[in-house]
């Protein structure tokens, strides 16, 4: 038995943990239900103007501005409350510091720490982001709702859900001007998940001693529309039956330790618009265990929103995650033999 996790692993594990927690909290701290959800939303599906639509699709780290945002992230027990603050230069170089714990933690330094760690994923993965336009419409629907205040910006407040149905929905609040997501409340079903919003925006800040960046590991990007095993010279795990929707969009040789080129994953990610499902690989030893876990089985977790799958399949190690169902990522394994 392995007495540590790869560090590929740890990195995805906390990817996962810094998502939307799934919880049952409908109400906030009087009891009053949510003044936006999926109870509020009413009306049929309609897609808003066009040019609102373009700036749904700008993306964050191209927007220069700098603010503070209260995230609430939803558990079993009490909610994770804490601040964080985004700075993003314009040219897609970001830095995200988590600041104070409000409430729902027993050792907020320590989550601190844990959580500077994990910010970069959390910035890509975490939050509501539209990755590809054209496939977002495609697959989902989006109803107008109406104007909003968020940091006091007014904003417009949309309900985003898959054509397709599904479990997760989203209500954003949204700048019309800069099309930054100002507040956004992810939904599986009627429960609530998370909750993100801007206490403060300013878009002309001054980042001047930040650690501005794009904050990945070495990588090499492959073509995705090229067979893979070609490219790389060895058999891979290529899934020929994705969720409904999805698409492979991007593939990467990554290096989480350039020091020891051995520890070489391959990573691929796939879409459709809006969420992501992530297959992590590398190629194992037959003598090699994983987690615990003999060659040819798998272990599957469920972190809040995202489901993970970790183990040994077909000689390679793998971690497969993504917010859809374990049937689906089971599915994905399955076609991939």
């Amino acid at each position: 038995m392995r007495s540590a996790v790869s560090a590929i692993t740890l990195m995805v594990s906390s990817l996962l943990i810094s998502g939307c927690n799934q919880g049952s909290d409908q109400f906030d701290s009087q009891g009053v239900p949510p003044t936006f959800g999926p109870a509020a939303a009413g009306g049929g599906a309609q897609q808003p103007s066009a040019p609102l639509l373009e700036v749904l699709m700008s993306k964050p780290e191209f927007v220069l501005h700098q603010g503070v945002r209260k995230v609430t992230l939803m558990g079993d027990f009490d909610p994770l409350v804490f601040t964080e603050e985004v700075s993003c230069d314009g040219n897609g170089g970001f830095y995200l510091e988590p600041l104070q714990v409000l409430s729902g933690h027993d050792d907020p330094a320590l989550f601190l720490i844990l959580e500077s760690g994990r910010a970069p994923f959390a910035f890509r993965y975490r939050d509501f982001r539209v990755d590809n336009p054209n496939r977002f419409q495609a697959t989902h629907l989006i109803s107008e709702l109406g104007p909003g205040q968020v940091a006091g910006f007014t904003t417009i407040r949309l309900k985003v859900w898959r054509r397709e149905g599904g479990e997760f929905n989203w209500v954003v609040d949204v700048d019309p001007l800069s099309g930054l997501i100002l507040a956004s409340e992810e939904w599986r079903g009627t429960a609530l998940l998370a909750r993100i919003e801007f206490l403060s925006l300013d878009l002309q800040p001054d980042l001047t001693g930040l650690h501005i960046g794009d904050h990945l590991f070495a990588r090499t990007v492959l073509d995705p529309s090229v067979d893979l095993a070609n490219q790389l010279g060895y058999k891979v795990l290529v899934p020929s039956l994705l969720p409904h929707g999805f698409q492979m969009e991007t593939a990467s040789i990554v290096l989480p330790t350039p020091g020891d080129p051995a520890n070489k994953w391959i990573r691929s990610e796939y879409g459709d618009g809006l969420g992501r499902v992530v297959l992590l690989q590398r190629r194992q030893n037959l003598s090699e265990l994983y987690n615990g876990a003999a060659l040819g089985e798998v272990r599957v977790d469920q972190i809040g929103a995202w489901t993970i799958v970790t183990g040994s399949l077909d000689a390679h190690e793998i971690i497969l995650a993504g917010k859809v169902s374990e049937d689906s990522l089971l599915e994905m394994l399955q076609s991939a033999l």
